[in-house]
């Protein structure tokens, strides 16, 4: 019996030995399983994995790292492999890295606040981004953002390129929101910031470039209306400078940035060309006209001219012809004089011959003013002509007649070193007579006392092109007078003082012999300058 109970009892025993080895054996199986699954998710994640630890010196200062498991995808970012024996998978592989890294993994481990960085390694961008998965364990998630990054400085190349692009247009782009805010500006813009105002910290359009006050009316109704403005406007500075701009005002209907789209393209050159091809035509219709119109009058001219000389021939008291048809007809010839002296007909008859002559000289000049020719080029000492052409108009009867030239301060300022020029001097000459001449007059009609006159003439070379400029200090003309100087007929002065042909012969005179220009510049109060161009003067080889 009691042999029985011990058998009952051993099997007892040997079936719950039994039992704890499956259970054993099968947790054994399972933790296999599982850790065979983990191993298959660690191997094929898409990115790098790795689990480490830190190693300090004495210290306490991070020295290292060591390995505790990686995957693949980990050790190809990296480009090495970290070696784990079978059944050795916790053996510590020290690594050394750059100190500030080591600090990041030491700031996870002591905070458990996660943390990521990038940075460039062996040819590739890397993300790492830390965690603490455990105590006194670093997990480390390691992507490849090399595509990422390429983009990324594709796209900013792109960004700068375009913003150098904009910034190197000629003319001004400025955007503003829907509450006029300045959002972008291009450098072009810059020259709307008056001085004042370059340390402006505002926004705001009319606050940042109060010099654009001209465009608020068209800007405002393109934000009523929401349509596109265009304009030109001319707009005057403080110094009577007046500057034309097209304006172009469009609205951007962008749902995250609404606002307006401003251009202002600066086309005072651009409008200066075209009045100048307006009238380089109008000046060479009226050359055409001058011409024949100067062929029309000399015929009458000549006889009227004529005529004077025969009336004052046949009435000559000494000529024997005279006397005998007098004598003829029964009357002398002293009687005929004193009719004469108490008719006045002899200063009838001298008027009529002065009027003749200065009609002819119009004449003459209209001829010039029509006339292109390059006869007579040869090279010149532009210096010595000018200086001759000063001596000579100091010494014009007229001139100093009508004003007191010998007042006027006359200044010089030539380039040093300039060469011979191929041109024609009698008729450069005649033209800085005229622009002189002109100025002298210009002095003396508003004259200042407390201002000094003064008229000065400079030369310069640019590349192969002569330029003189003749400047003085005289009342400045307004707008519709600059436009019009250069008009044949056209004249300030008052009747009986001029002809109105002198710039205008100059004109052609420049443009049709020479094939150069004359430009002006002129301000009220300030002065005038007249800048001759002649081009292809220094490389003519006679």
């Amino acid at each position: 019996m009691i042999k029985l109970n011990i058998l009952r009892n051993n099997k007892e025993l040997l079936e719950k030995a039994n039992s704890d080895l499956e259970k054993r054996v099968a947790a054994e199986i399972s933790q296999k399983i599982s850790e065979k699954k983990y191993r298959t998710l660690f191997e094929n994640l898409s990115i790098g994995f790795a689990i480490y630890n830190l190693i300090y010196d004495e210290n306490d200062l991070p020295l290292g790292v060591e390995y505790i498991d990686v995957n693949s995808e980990y050790e190809a970012l990296m480009g090495k492999r970290y070696s784990f024996a079978e059944g050795e998978e916790h053996k510590t592989l020290r690594h050394v890295g750059n100190f500030e890294y080591l600090q990041i993994i030491d700031r996870v481990l002591k905070t458990g606040i996660s943390e990521s960085l990038e940075y460039f390694y062996k040819g590739s961008y890397l993300k790492v981004s830390l965690y603490r998965p455990d105590d006194g364990l670093v997990a480390a998630l390691m992507t490849d953002i090399t595509d990422r990054v390429m983009a990324q400085n594709e796209i900013e190349k792109a960004h700068a390129l375009v913003k150098y692009i904009i910034d190197s247009l000629p003319f001004s782009i400025i955007t503003i929101d829907k509450n006029q805010n300045v959002t972008q500006c291009n450098k072009s813009a810059d020259v709307f910031i008056s001085p004042l105002d370059r340390e402006c910290d505002s926004h705001s359009l009319f606050e940042k470039f109060k010099i654009l006050n001209f465009i608020e009316h068209d800007l405002n109704m393109s934000l009523i209306n929401n349509v596109i403005i265009t304009n030109e406007k001319i707009v005057s500075n403080d110094e009577g400078e007046s500057k034309s701009y097209n304006i172009t005002i469009m609205p951007i209907t962008a749902p995250i940035n609404e606002g307006s789209l401003i251009i202002i393209e600066d086309i005072t050159e651009k409008k200066s060309m075209e009045e100048l091809m307006i009238q380089s035509e109008k000046m060479t219709s009226i050359a055409g006209l001058a011409a024949g119109i100067a062929h029309e009058i000399n015929n009458p001219l000549g006889t009227i001219a004529q005529g004077c000389q025969n009336i004052i021939r046949r009435t000559d008291k000494e000529m024997p012809r005279n006397k005998a048809v007098a004598h003829k007809l029964g009357i002398e010839m002293e009687q005929i004089e004193e009719y004469f002296k108490q008719r006045d007909i002899g200063n009838i008859i001298d008027s009529i011959s002065g009027a003749a002559g200065k009609a002819s000289a119009i004449i003459k000049n209209m001829l010039q003013f029509s006339r292109k020719s390059d006869s007579g080029k040869n090279n010149c000492d532009i210096k010595k002509l000018l200086d001759d052409t000063i001596a000579l108009i100091k010494n014009d009867y007229n001139l100093n007649k009508k004003y007191d030239f010998k007042n006027i301060r006359i200044e010089t300022q030539y380039e040093e070193n300039l060469s011979d020029v191929w041109i024609s001097a009698v008729e450069i000459q005649q033209v800085i007579f005229n622009l002189i001449q002109n100025s002298v007059q210009a002095i003396f009609i508003n004259h200042e006392l407390e201002k000094i006159p003064m008229i000065i003439i400079r030369t310069k070379k640019e590349g192969d092109e002569l330029i003189i400029e003749i400047e003085d200090n005289g009342p400045g003309m307004d707008e519709k007078t600059k436009h019009r100087i250069f008009e044949p007929f056209f004249t300030t002065k008052p009747v009986g003082e001029g002809t109105g042909l002198g710039l205008s012969v100059s004109y052609m005179i420049i443009k049709n012999n020479h094939n150069g220009k004359i430009l002006v510049y002129s301000h009220l109060g300030i002065g005038t300058t007249f800048q001759i161009i002649i081009p292809s003067v220094f490389s003519h080889q006679d």
